[in-house]
């Protein structure tokens, strides 16, 4: 009986050895300092109601004249910004990869540092990690009508 309670205590203590250890190689098999692209991850950073929340706040907040004020062109911008976003799902850095111009890139950027809420973040191995997603915001400038007003 005592041979048996001692086997059981080893066999125990061998599967939590190799249990713990298979547990560290799939976190070690992440690098939180590194930045994933949203293909390297197995869920994505997701904004607190998903994309049509994200949507409702830039169209209620942004400045959607900026580049009528700013004397740009007809037609269709479509701005791209890559929002870093950290372990804690806080965006931690935006930078624009357009440049149009006509102040759109600095608005969206504007709009970005004002989101409300964290993202949740992104997930590899079951780990937080910190990710890169693009931003896109379209801006549609119309000729100006013409005649007698």
């Amino acid at each position: 009986m005592r041979i048996s309670k001692c086997l059981l205590l080893f066999s125990l203590f061998i599967c939590s050895y190799f249990l713990s250890n298979a547990q560290q190689k799939d976190s070690a098999a992440v690098n939180q300092d590194s930045v994933y692209s949203v293909n390297d991850v197995d869920a994505e950073a997701e904004y607190p109601g998903g994309d049509k929340a994200r949507r409702a706040f830039i169209e209620k907040n942004i400045n959607a004249l900026v580049a009528i004020e700013n004397s740009a062109p007809s037609g269709t911008y479509t701005v791209v910004v890559i929002c870093f976003i950290g372990i804690d799902g806080k965006i931690f850095a935006a930078v624009p990869e357009t440049s149009h111009g006509y102040g759109m890139e600095k608005e969206v950027l504007r709009i970005i540092k004002k989101l409300p809420k964290p993202y949740s973040p992104a997930m590899k191995n079951g780990v937080p990690v910190k990710t890169k997603i693009r931003f896109p915001v379209t801006f549609y400038i119309s000729e100006p009508a013409k005649g007698k007003f």
